[in-house]
Protein backbone atom coordinates (compact mmCIF):
# COMPACT_ATOMS: atom_id res chain seq x y z
CA UNK A 1 0.00 0.00 0.00
CA UNK A 2 1.13 3.58 -0.91
CA UNK A 3 1.86 5.85 2.09
CA UNK A 4 -0.27 9.49 1.77
CA UNK A 5 2.39 12.49 1.52
CA UNK A 6 1.75 15.00 4.19
CA UNK A 7 0.36 16.80 1.15
CA UNK A 8 -2.04 14.39 0.10
CA UNK A 9 -3.03 13.94 3.81
CA UNK A 10 -4.60 17.63 3.72
CA UNK A 11 -6.11 17.49 0.30
CA UNK A 12 -9.59 17.39 -0.40
CA UNK A 13 -10.09 14.69 -3.37
CA UNK A 14 -12.90 15.12 -6.14
CA UNK A 15 -14.09 12.40 -8.52
CA UNK A 16 -16.50 14.18 -11.32
CA UNK A 17 -18.76 12.69 -13.58
CA UNK A 18 -21.86 13.70 -15.59
CA UNK A 19 -24.12 11.01 -17.58
CA UNK A 20 -26.74 12.21 -20.19
CA UNK A 21 -29.49 10.35 -22.15
CA UNK A 22 -29.39 13.29 -25.07
CA UNK A 23 -27.67 11.99 -28.17
CA UNK A 24 -24.66 13.68 -28.83
CA UNK A 25 -23.42 15.87 -31.77
CA UNK A 26 -26.30 14.41 -34.02
CA UNK A 27 -29.30 14.63 -31.67
CA UNK A 28 -30.76 17.07 -29.13
CA UNK A 29 -30.05 17.35 -25.75
CA UNK A 30 -31.70 14.85 -22.88
CA UNK A 31 -32.04 14.09 -19.26
CA UNK A 32 -28.72 14.65 -17.87
CA UNK A 33 -26.92 14.39 -14.06
CA UNK A 34 -23.67 15.62 -12.88
CA UNK A 35 -22.19 14.11 -9.41
CA UNK A 36 -19.65 13.80 -7.43
CA UNK A 37 -17.81 11.91 -4.57
CA UNK A 38 -15.46 14.36 -2.09
CA UNK A 39 -13.07 12.91 0.34
CA UNK A 40 -11.96 15.05 2.70
CA UNK A 41 -9.11 14.95 5.16
CA UNK A 42 -10.67 13.91 7.87
CA UNK A 43 -11.42 11.27 5.90
CA UNK A 44 -14.65 11.60 5.52
CA UNK A 45 -17.06 11.53 2.74
CA UNK A 46 -19.84 12.71 0.73
CA UNK A 47 -21.82 12.21 -2.46
CA UNK A 48 -24.05 15.16 -4.71
CA UNK A 49 -25.76 15.06 -7.51
CA UNK A 50 -27.86 17.54 -9.42
CA UNK A 51 -30.15 16.42 -12.36
CA UNK A 52 -30.23 18.73 -15.95
CA UNK A 53 -33.38 18.42 -17.51
CA UNK A 54 -32.06 19.04 -20.43
CA UNK A 55 -28.15 18.79 -21.80
CA UNK A 56 -25.61 16.65 -23.48
CA UNK A 57 -22.63 15.08 -21.75
CA UNK A 58 -20.37 17.77 -21.96
CA UNK A 59 -22.48 19.84 -20.28
CA UNK A 60 -22.98 17.11 -17.50
CA UNK A 61 -19.06 16.87 -16.92
CA UNK A 62 -18.73 20.72 -16.43
CA UNK A 63 -21.69 20.79 -14.49
CA UNK A 64 -19.97 17.99 -11.76
CA UNK A 65 -17.13 19.45 -11.97
CA UNK A 66 -18.93 23.07 -10.67
CA UNK A 67 -20.63 21.25 -8.56
CA UNK A 68 -17.42 19.42 -7.19
CA UNK A 69 -15.43 22.80 -6.91
CA UNK A 70 -18.14 24.49 -5.36
CA UNK A 71 -18.57 21.97 -2.61
CA UNK A 72 -15.18 22.01 -1.71
CA UNK A 73 -15.19 25.93 -1.52
CA UNK A 74 -17.90 25.77 0.62
CA UNK A 75 -16.28 23.08 2.75
CA UNK A 76 -13.06 25.61 3.08
CA UNK A 77 -10.94 23.18 0.97
CA UNK A 78 -7.54 24.66 0.07
CA UNK A 79 -5.85 21.68 -1.64
CA UNK A 80 -7.61 19.55 -4.36
CA UNK A 81 -7.15 16.37 -6.05
CA UNK A 82 -9.37 16.46 -9.04
CA UNK A 83 -10.38 13.24 -11.08
CA UNK A 84 -12.66 12.57 -13.94
CA UNK A 85 -13.17 10.47 -16.77
CA UNK A 86 -13.95 13.25 -19.30
CA UNK A 87 -10.57 13.95 -21.48
CA UNK A 88 -12.45 16.31 -23.24
CA UNK A 89 -12.98 18.64 -20.34
CA UNK A 90 -10.11 18.16 -18.46
CA UNK A 91 -7.93 18.79 -21.78
CA UNK A 92 -10.16 21.69 -22.14
CA UNK A 93 -9.05 23.27 -18.11
CA UNK A 94 -5.71 22.58 -18.42
CA UNK A 95 -5.83 24.20 -22.22
CA UNK A 96 -4.89 21.52 -23.60
CA UNK A 97 -7.82 22.04 -26.17
CA UNK A 98 -10.04 24.55 -27.00
CA UNK A 99 -13.82 24.89 -26.19
CA UNK A 100 -15.73 24.49 -29.44
CA UNK A 101 -19.21 24.50 -28.38
CA UNK A 102 -19.97 28.18 -27.54
CA UNK A 103 -22.24 27.26 -25.18
CA UNK A 104 -19.76 25.29 -22.61
CA UNK A 105 -17.50 28.77 -22.90
CA UNK A 106 -19.56 30.07 -19.51
CA UNK A 107 -18.53 26.44 -18.11
CA UNK A 108 -14.59 26.73 -18.52
CA UNK A 109 -14.76 30.29 -17.31
CA UNK A 110 -17.02 29.53 -14.33
CA UNK A 111 -14.57 26.24 -13.73
CA UNK A 112 -11.16 28.89 -13.82
CA UNK A 113 -13.20 31.18 -11.60
CA UNK A 114 -13.60 28.62 -8.87
CA UNK A 115 -9.87 27.32 -9.04
CA UNK A 116 -8.58 30.36 -8.15
CA UNK A 117 -10.46 29.62 -4.81
CA UNK A 118 -7.64 27.47 -4.73
CA UNK A 119 -3.59 27.36 -3.80
CA UNK A 120 -3.10 23.97 -4.66
CA UNK A 121 -4.71 21.74 -7.26
CA UNK A 122 -4.06 18.94 -9.47
CA UNK A 123 -6.80 17.98 -12.06
CA UNK A 124 -5.93 14.23 -13.81
CA UNK A 125 -7.85 11.85 -16.02
CA UNK A 126 -8.68 8.35 -14.95
CA UNK A 127 -10.44 5.53 -16.89
CA UNK A 128 -14.08 5.24 -16.46
CA UNK A 129 -13.92 2.00 -13.97
CA UNK A 130 -11.53 3.98 -12.11
CA UNK A 131 -14.72 6.91 -11.54
CA UNK A 132 -17.02 3.94 -10.40
CA UNK A 133 -19.25 6.03 -7.23
CA UNK A 134 -18.97 8.95 -9.73
CA UNK A 135 -20.81 7.19 -12.79
CA UNK A 136 -23.29 5.49 -10.64
CA UNK A 137 -24.49 8.48 -9.12
CA UNK A 138 -24.66 10.42 -11.77
CA UNK A 139 -27.19 7.33 -13.38
CA UNK A 140 -28.91 7.19 -10.12
CA UNK A 141 -29.64 10.38 -10.11
CA UNK A 142 -31.04 10.68 -14.23
CA UNK A 143 -33.12 7.59 -13.08
CA UNK A 144 -34.66 8.96 -10.49
CA UNK A 145 -35.08 12.44 -12.20
CA UNK A 146 -33.40 13.71 -9.65
CA UNK A 147 -35.62 13.02 -6.74
CA UNK A 148 -33.10 11.54 -4.80
CA UNK A 149 -30.18 14.10 -5.57
CA UNK A 150 -30.92 16.68 -2.55
CA UNK A 151 -31.33 13.85 0.05
CA UNK A 152 -29.00 11.36 -1.28
CA UNK A 153 -27.65 9.47 1.69
CA UNK A 154 -27.43 6.18 0.10
CA UNK A 155 -24.35 4.01 1.36
CA UNK A 156 -21.20 3.64 -1.37
CA UNK A 157 -22.22 -0.18 -1.34
CA UNK A 158 -25.15 0.69 -2.95
CA UNK A 159 -24.27 2.86 -5.89
CA UNK A 160 -21.70 0.76 -6.89
CA UNK A 161 -23.59 -2.52 -7.23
Amino acid sequence: MMEKTRLDQRATTIYFDGSSLGRGRRGGPGASAAAVWLLHPDETSEIQSRYIRLGDSDLAEYEALILGLTLAKERGATTLRIYGDSRNVIDQVLGLKSVKKVSLRHCLEEVNSLLLNFPDWSLQWIPRDKNGVADAAARRCIETRGLEAALMTSRLEDLVS
